[in-house]
Formats: C-alpha cells, structure tokens, sequence
C-alpha cells in the first residue's frame, strides 16, 4: 500500500482552501479543474481509493483520465459521479485502462462510471489527472485519506443521512411541485385519469397517424416509403403518414438500488417488501410502486397503465418506445409500440468487449434461437418493428477496427482466421503485404500473434478497415436474415448504435428497415448527415435523446443539461422539429417517460429526465411543448413549415 500525500501534488484550475498530507479542501473552475494525485509508476497497484465529500446541492462528474506523451487530449478516461454533501469512499480500479468494458461494477456510495477511450498500455501513460468534468459553476471536494493499493476495501461506509424522503424525492431542497403528503399525492394521480382532459389531438388516426396525408395503400402494418422528393416516411396500418414520437422507458418509475444505500431513504414501510426485488446486480426498490400502491391498492398496476397512455397520448406522442412495460402490448392498447428483442446472440469466446465471434457456427446457430423471441408478436398490428440490440459496447471506443482486435485477441477465434484469409487472399505473398504495411511479418499467421498493428503498422489501417466492415456486416447481418425469417410483417428498425463516427459502424445497414442511432446532443442533424453521407439510404430514428435541469430537486441533469423546465421544453421542440424537418428521419424518442431514482438507478444514473417525476406528475412545460410539436410535425416534415426555434439556456451536462 502507498499513502497519498497531498501536499506534494501539483493543480491546475484549482485552488486549496486547506491541504494537509491526508486531506485536502480543494475549489476546483468550473472549466474543470484537475490535481496528479498519482503518477505512471504508481500504476503498479491495482486500485486508487480513498474519501471524498461533494459540496453543494448537486451531484458531481468526477474524472481520472491517462495521457501518453505530447498528447492534449486523453488516451482513456473513467467519468464517475458522487451524491453531494455524503462522504463517500472511492476505489478506482486501475486495470480498467484496458478498455475492456465501459460500464464498471457500482461500489456503495458512488453513482455511475464509464470508461471513455481507446486500450491504453501502463507503459504509454505519461500523465494521470484526477479532478472534475467541466461545469456551470466553480465545485468545492474535500479529499481525504487517499491511498493506493492491490487490495478492494472490504467496506464501503456511507454515513446515516437522509437523502430521499417517503415519496422517493430528493429531501435535502424544496421546489415547486414537490409533494409534502399523501392527500396531494392521490389528488394528483387521481386527476391524471380523466381521458377528456388527455385527449387525442384532432386529425390523427386511431394508430397516430396523420388521417389526411394518405402516403399509401393499406397493408395492415407499419411501413416506410420513400416519396419522388426524396423524403423518407413512415406509414400507419392504415398507409397514413406517421412521424414516431415517442419515450423510452414507460415503466411505474424507475428502481432505485438499495442495497448498503438503505441508510440514505426515509422509507414507506408498509410497501417496503411488496415494491423491493432482487435484480441488475442488487436490491432494488421502486418509489414510484409505493405510490401508486398507496393511493389505488390492487389496481395500481391498471390505474397506471390508463395514466400513463393518457399522458402519452395528451403530450401528442404516438409511440410506447424501447424498454417499456409489456402491459402496452398484447391487445386493448391504444397507443403503437416498439419491440425490444431479447438478448442479442453471443459466443462463449467474445472478440472484444461485447463482440461476438460472428465468423463461427456458434453465432448462427444463437442468431436463430434469439430471432424465435419475435414469433409470439410477428401478427400484431400496434407493433412498428424491433430493435436487434442497444448500443454495442465495443462500438464505444473510438475510432475503432474490430478487426484490429481480432487481430490483438490471444485466441484463436474465427473472426480471427477469417481476417488472416482475408489478408492472405488480397496479398497472396506476405512479402506483399510486408511491403505495404512497412513489417517485416514471416507469415501470415504471425500477424496473428503481433497484437496493437495498427499502433505498429499505420499503413495497415485500409485492409484492416475493409476486413472490419467485412466482420460487422455479419454481426449485423446474420441476427437480421434470421430474425426476418420468424417476422416478415414488421421493421426491423437496426440496432440503436450509441454513436456513428466512422464508415465501419454503418456496415451492413442494408438488413435494416430503419437505421437507428441514439443522439444526445441538442440537435441531430449533423449525425443524420453523417449517417447519410455514408451512403445509408434509409429512413433514420432517434432511439434516445433528452434534456435535464436541476430546477426540480434531482442532483443531476443528464447528458444535455438545460437552465429549467422552460428552457427543456424549448429544446424539445427544437429537437423534434429539428429532426422531422430532416429528408430521412422518421422518428425520435425521448429517454425517458419517469426522472430516474435521485438515489441512482441499477448503475447509479440519476438524472432528472423524465416527462413525468416519481409521483407521476407531469411536467407541464413539456406535455405543452411536445403536444405543440405534434400538430404540426407533419408539415415540418413535409418543408410546408419552419422549425420550431427560440433559444434557451443551456448549461454543461451533469452526467456520467
């Protein structure tokens, strides 16, 4: 083990209120202040850990990220998040800069960590900086008790403070709106259930669609159509044009994890056992359950569902979006939805991170077993399509070449040998290849065993490129052929990728129906383009996008940060409109239809992000806005009329 002693580390845009060997009072800018808590050598040890307090009333992005030399901008970086004013112990598990995974174990206290970048070797690190994201406004820490070591902390203790009350809200702040006792509760909920209030907007078919701009015959399911003008359009059962909008996620509240975090909630009792499961790594509780329970008892589950449809379809959306409740589908529903697949197929030796070896036997064989998830559903009207997957993993690394890593993989796989036959059957003779790559390869399947050729062989990047494509469009294309074979009536709406930066992540979108992308910026067009420019004549969907603010009690915004509920309802109509005003997009779903836990869901986010907040109480600013979006979303798309536009505050994101 080796103490950290902050005396002896250098900051950068940060400034000490007090510093001692063990502990230190540190005022980080808001441009994202940083400290060198450790250096390269240090990372002989396995885990940085030690205490850190988050002062203020909102949650902090924290950040430890590796340079190599003469580089500005980091090789590999963990973003974490911490609750404010809750001390809290850290353990850093430094063997991560691998890159073998983007999403890490949560440890008690701590909320979601990511890893960000490219596989990074202990020998390349030149610098480590240790500090906070950039922010809207200058973050007091209070680091304490730092240490590295090769051991885990067998405890993780988190003092006894009350951070959530008996509604699931944030205790520490008031604001308006909050609920201070169960007769405003019920009042609430029970107001949401009158449909004369919610009502469908006029003009709009019985699917949501648009009843006078008739695009095509009918066929008894959703379609897409391109029309002379080059637009990309959706069509109802009916043929009528239809622009899917939507949200993710219409659950009864998002679960919030528990387990060694119980100190931190003022629970209900008496519902305590009947809303807690076991699941996604621990012990989950849901508020919003309680609350529901607590006003309408044993039909919670059916008064819900008819507030939840009426809030959907009084925001003028038309779609039940991915991961939803299954209670939406499977008759009487009267809203569309999209599927979900089960569990994309996979290999029992993975090429890296979540890749399969799409080259074996293995992989058809699971690609046919998980397309028989889509036969129970394939003659169901209300269903527009399915998703394959969510953001792939390995897709988060960037600038990546699966193949490269095929390549680096020790194993023998398929994916492996069949980039080697590639490379054989383009060069014929290494001493080709030798030539064109600038190495000095025996055989070709010493290529094999080299591991990092691009790193070592820049020139290698063109066939490497190829043989990637080559490799994802089986990834791709395998689970779709099968999955069409089960289903031909419905869109196979692609895979939802986290993002879309290179040529080889848009391989093989010739399976698709629909390519899908999931885009948290505050406008889309510029990845549509991109999307486009590739060559993808497809219509495109949004599958996630959303906006936060910290003007209703939750610490965090999310991963586009706005001023208030004003400015978030601003931004989403601009986003929509923004989007339907683009020739290929067809669709654009907001994540997500409840604020996540403040407590932090299964991985720790907690972010205010919901049409509606833990009590079911929409927000009002954002059921106007969406609802005024959908009356002319049509003629947005058509060009027949400008997008929304009005400005609105933004601020940087609070998200991990």
């Amino acid at each position: 083990m080796k103490t950290i002693d902050f005396r002896a580390i250098p900051l950068k845009n940060a400034k000490a209120f007090s510093i001692s060997a063990n502990k230190a009072d540190i005022l980080f800018a808001a441009c994202g202040g940083k400290m060198e808590v450790i250096k390269p050598e240090d990372l002989k040890y396995r885990y940085l850990c030690g205490y850190v307090e988050v002062k203020g009333s909102h949650s902090a992005v924290l950040e430890l990220n590796f340079f190599r030399k003469n580089e500005e901008n980091f090789r590999l970086g963990f973003r974490f998040g911490l609750f404010p004013e809750l001390k809290t112990l850290i353990c850093l598990d430094l063997t991560y800069i691998d890159s073998r995974t983007v999403f890490t174990p949560r440890t008690p206290g701590t909320l979601k960590m990511v890893i960000h970048g490219n596989r990074t070797e202990k020998e390349e690190v030149d610098r480590i900086e240790f500090g906070i994201r950039e922010t809207f406004e200058d973050m007091e820490l209070i680091l304490e008790d730092f240490y590295l070591t090769d051991e885990m902390p067998e405890k993780f203790p988190v003092p006894e403070k009350k951070l959530i009350d008996e509604f699931g809200q944030w205790a520490l702040r008031d604001w308006p709106g909050k609920v201070h006792n169960e007769e405003e509760l019920k009042a609430g909920l029970e107001s949401r259930l009158d449909r004369e209030v919610w009502k469908l907007l006029p003009g709009k078919t019985k699917w949501g669609g648009e009843a006078e701009r008739k695009l095509a015959e009918p066929t008894g399911f959703f379609r897409t159509l391109k029309t002379p003008d080059g637009r990309w359009h959706l069509c109802d059962p009916e043929g009528c044009e239809f622009f899917s909008v939507g949200s993710d996620c219409v659950n009864p509240g998002d679960d919030a994890r528990i387990d060694s975090l119980e100190a931190l909630c003022d629970f209900p009792e008496e519902y305590k056992e009947a809303c807690t499961r076991e699941g996604r790594g621990g012990t989950l509780f849901s508020f919003t359950q309680a609350n529901l329970m607590r006003v309408f008892g044993d039909e919670w589950k059916e008064k819900w569902r008819e507030i939840a449809e009426n809030i959907l379809i009084g925001s003028g959306m038309n779609t039940v979006a991915n991961w939803s409740s299954d209670i939406f589908r499977g008759g009487n529903q009267r809203i569309p939805y999209v599927y979900q697949t089960g569990s994309f197929p996979s290999t029992r030796t993975i090429v890296f991170r979540d890749f399969p070896d799409v080259l074996s036997e293995e992989y058809k064989e699971n690609a046919e077993e998980f397309a028989k998830s889509l036969a129970p559903l394939k003659d169901d009207p209300w269903q527009i399509g399915y998703f394959l997957r969510n953001e792939p993993e390995f897709a988060f690394v960037p600038k990546l070449l699966i193949a490269d890593e095929a390549l680096h993989n020790p194993v023998d796989t398929a994916c492996k040998k069949g980039v080697i036959e590639g490379l054989e059957k383009k060069y014929q003779d290494i001493a080709k290849l030798n030539a064109a790559w600038g190495s000095a390869f025996e055989s070709f399947e010493a290529i094999g065993r080299a591991g990092g050729i691009i790193e070592k062989f820049p020139a290698a990047h063109d066939d490497l490129s190829a043989l990637s494509i080559m490799l994802v469009e089986a990834y791709v294309g395998i689970p779709s052929k099968a999955c069409r074979k089960v289903d031909p009536n419905h869109l196979n709406l692609g895979m939802r990728w986290a993002m879309a930066e290179t040529p080889e992540q848009m391989a093989g979108w010739q399976n698709f129906d629909v390519f899908s992308l999931n885009n948290y910026s505050f406008s889309p067009v510029k990845l549509i383009d991109y999307v486009a420019s590739q060559g993808v004549d497809l219509p495109i969907m949004i599958g996630e996008f959303h906006f936060g603010s910290l003007d209703v009690g939750l610490p965090a915004t999310g991963l586009k940060g706005v001023a208030s509920q004003k400015d978030r309802a601003k931004a989403l109509r601009t986003y929509l409109e923004t989007c339907a005003s683009h020739p290929n997009a067809v669709g654009a779903h907001w994540f997500q239809f409840c604020d996540q836990s403040a407590l932090g869901r299964f991985d720790g986010e907690n972010y205010q992000i919901g049409i509606t907040d833990v009590c079911v109480k929409p927000y009002d600013e954002m059921v106007a806005a969406s609802r005024a979006s959908a009356a002319v979303i049509a003629a947005v798309k058509n060009g027949e009329k400008a997008p929304f536009d009005e400005k609105f505050a933004e601020i940087p994101m609070i998200g991990y």
